[in-house]
């Protein structure tokens, strides 16, 4: 009585020790992943008893009494007494223990038997096991049934029936010391599921499953997944009709030197990822005679094959397939591919698709379909032989994802990417990195700025490179071609490349593309090395007057940007009649007596004032009277005629320079005015039907108050 009150008083003072969220110094706290339970030795049990490191099991077993065992280092030995009758469900009997020995060859009565599965697995310290006799005729169920038994050598299953077994997934893995098994009595009719059943049996040189039926097979998923011993494999009797899954059948059975799957039908297989990933011994692979009409996914498909020589892919149905990823990558030895069979319409991953191919010198991808897909990254990436490559068909419309994907290619020369739709793409950093030779064909647009001087110019920076011979711009005004670059040159061993343009056209693209000396496209990147759409650098004056406001700090330069490109949407849309959003000008009256004072002064009485708004400011004074010739300064100018009559023109007239006062002498008459002259003359019309001319005409003046402010802020620094 008194033991008994001793143990309810600590079992208490235990539990509050637990409630008030410590333990006593001396307790030993258990694994995490351990449930705490009962100590089994002060249990009483029907079908069992432990007594000095061994477990005998009796009489009609208990699973869950069995159960208790499971994790504890002192349990060396479970051994049976006669007659001893196992649970017709003994799924995970024994999984998790840590005995070294396990003998039942004394049960008997397995009439009901019916489900192994993991009934040993997980057992690491299981050297060996004895199960001689167990009728398994009525088992159904032997996955896993040994999985993960890293320390038993050998597996006895001579006496082992699987007429009835349909799962065997799991059944051997992780079974690292084994080195043999017997299993040419093994009756595999009504196997359905055989994934994984060997996985990581790397201590076996040799697996016989000549035996084997697996006409009921659906899955045959890493079967044979990282058999790293094994140097060859006889599977050549394989029913594989109804198979649907290989998936890492062969992955990692890098010393697997002979294979024949020639007579394997995979008719209804869909996944084929990872099949014989890792096969580095392998030197040739026959595949010809593969339906593949169903597969939806190769990726990884021939990764890691290093030895791979030859490969037949000629037979290779790719309709279906919707994943390339890695499928060839880190071939090293193949030296030639044959892929214009394939119909990739459907693949939308092509990432590291040809990566590592070592040898290759050539690709014929001439019948790609791309249009689907979404991912080429390090598609050709360390190619290291490859010298040409025509990839001027492929359609990149729907590509996110780009990068270095024709990195690492240092005999890789000239390739027309000017097909390339980079609309889609995201990321293509480091595409050309490491890639010595096809450097020569890559032209950096670096930069751009906007030259006010006189016109209004959209230059394109470019950094050149060696088989630069022309570089072509183009836009609203046609084309400007350069061949001759020294007058462009800057300091910095960059040229610098105007296109000119008016106000009305700031919305409208400006393109610049490189070529060769014998017209071929050079490669267009920005200062970051990432490649330009369609190989070109297109900008428009708007667009970079919008990044050029966000980036400055300098007061009066902001002012002078916002300024040009409100005047710039301003034109666009009185005489493109386009809509443009821009802040609406606003004069105070300092601006409008400042406007007023540059009325123009006219001793002949018969002259008006206008102005061309081209990609520089040009003012023009009609004239009714007989002279032909006026004078402007020290020069003589000739009169010209228009539809709207004869006109003497001023040229060039800088941005910061509306102002200033310009005089002509006609016919001995003096005529003062500037380009705030025919501004004064719109504001001062009453007509309303001119409301936008008026409007254009303020924003003329705010961009040249702009200018002039800037330009004096530079002086006076």
């Amino acid at each position: 009585m008194e033991n008994k009150f001793m143990k309810k008083t600590l079992a208490a003072v235990f539990a509050i020790a637990l409630l008030g969220n410590s333990m006593p110094l001396s307790g030993v706290q258990l694994p995490l992943a351990v449930p705490m339970t009962v100590n089994a030795a002060e249990k009483e049990y029907t079908s069992l008893r432990f007594e000095e490191g061994v477990l005998t099991l009796y009489g009609n077993v208990v699973k869950s009494e069995v159960k208790d065992f499971k994790y504890r280092s002192d349990v060396e030995l479970v051994v049976c007494e006669p007659e001893t009758i196992l649970p017709s469900d003994s799924s995970g009997l024994f999984s998790y223990f840590r005995a070294k020995e396990i003998d039942l060859s004394n049960a008997t009565e397995y009439s009901s038997f019916t489900s192994m599965r993991g009934m040993f697995e997980s057992c690491e310290k299981l050297v060996t096991l004895n199960i001689d006799g167990i009728d398994t005729t009525g088992v159904t169920d032997m996955g896993n049934l040994f999985k993960d038994c890293e320390s038993l050598k050998s597996i006895d299953l001579f006496g082992f029936d699987t007429s009835q077994v349909k799962k065997m997934e799991w059944m051997f893995a992780n079974c690292k010391a084994v080195t043999n098994l017997d299993l040419t009595r093994f009756d595999t009719s009504n196997v359905e599921n055989m994934s994984y059943m060997f996985y990581s049996c790397s201590g076996m040189s040799d697996i016989d499953v000549t035996a084997f039926d697996t006409s009921s097979v659906t899955d045959i998923s890493h079967m044979f997944d990282n058999c790293t011993g094994i140097t060859s494999i006889d599977v050549s009797a394989f029913d594989t009709s109804k198979v649907k899954n290989m998936y890492g059948m062969f992955l990692g059975c890098t010393g697997l030197k002979r294979l024949d799957v020639s007579g394997f039908d995979t008719s209804n297989v869909t996944n084929m990822t990872h099949m014989f990933t890792r096969c580095s011994s392998l030197t040739t692979l026959d595949i010809g005679t593969f339906d593949t009409s169903s597969v939806t996914s190769m990726g990884y498909m021939f990764s890691g094959c290093s030895n791979l020589v030859r490969i037949d892919l000629s037979g290779l149905n790719t309709s279906s397939n919707t994943s390339m990823k890695n499928m060839f990558d880190d071939c090293k030895s193949l030296r030639q591919l044959d892929l214009s069979s394939f119909d990739t319409s459907s693949v939308d991953d092509m990432e590291n698709l040809f990566g590592g191919c070592e040898s290759l010198t050539s690709l014929d991808l001439t019948s790609f379909d791309t249009s689907s897909v979404t991912n080429m990254r390090y598609m050709f990436s360390g190619c290291k032989k490859l010298t040409t490559l025509d990839v001027s068909s492929f359609d990149t419309s729907g590509v996110t994802k780009m990068e270095r994907m024709f990195s690492v290619c240092p005999e890789l020369g000239w390739i027309d990417l000017s097909g390339f739709d980079m609309s889609s793409v995201l990321n293509c950093s480091n595409m050309f990195l490491g890639s010595n030779a096809i450097s020569s064909y890559i032209l950096n647009v670096t930069s751009n700025s906007v030259t006010l001087d006189g016109g209004v110019g959209l230059n394109f920076y470019v950094k050149p490179c060696d088989e630069l011979a022309k570089i072509v711009i183009s836009g609203p005004n046609g084309e400007t071609t350069f061949t001759d670059f020294d007058d462009y040159a800057e300091d910095d061993g960059r040229y610098k490349l105007p296109y000119y343009l008016n106000m009305a056209q700031s919305c409208k693209d400006v393109t610049l593309q490189a070529f060769t000396s014998d017209g071929r496209s050079l490669i267009v990147c920005n200062k970051d090395g990432q490649l330009l759409d369609h190989s070109k650098a297109d900008m428009t004056l708007a667009g970079y007057l919008d990044n050029a406001a966000k980036g400055s700090e300098d007061q009066k330069l902001s002012s002078l940007i916002t300024a040009l490109g409100n005047y710039c949407r301003c034109a666009d849309q009185y005489f493109n009649h386009t809509k443009q959003s821009f802040d609406e000008p606003s004069l105070d009256d300092k601006d409008l007596e400042y406007i007023g004072s540059k009325k123009m002064q006219d001793e002949t009485g018969v002259c008006k004032i206008s102005i061309v708004l081209n990609s520089r400011t040009d003012i023009r004074i009609y004239y009714s009277g007989e002279e032909n010739t006026a004078k402007y300064g020290d020069r003589t100018i000739t009169a010209q005629q228009n539809a709207n009559g004869k006109y003497f023109e001023i040229t060039s007239i800088g941005a910061n320079q509306h102002g200033d006062e310009i005089t002509l002498e006609i016919g001995g008459k003096k005529v003062t005015f500037c380009a705030l002259s025919y501004v004064q003359r719109v504001l001062n019309n009453d007509d309303t039907s001119i409301s936008d001319v008026k409007k254009l005409c303020k924003m003329f003046y705010l961009y040249g108050k702009a200018a002039k402010e800037y330009k004096d802020s530079l002086t006076e620094e």
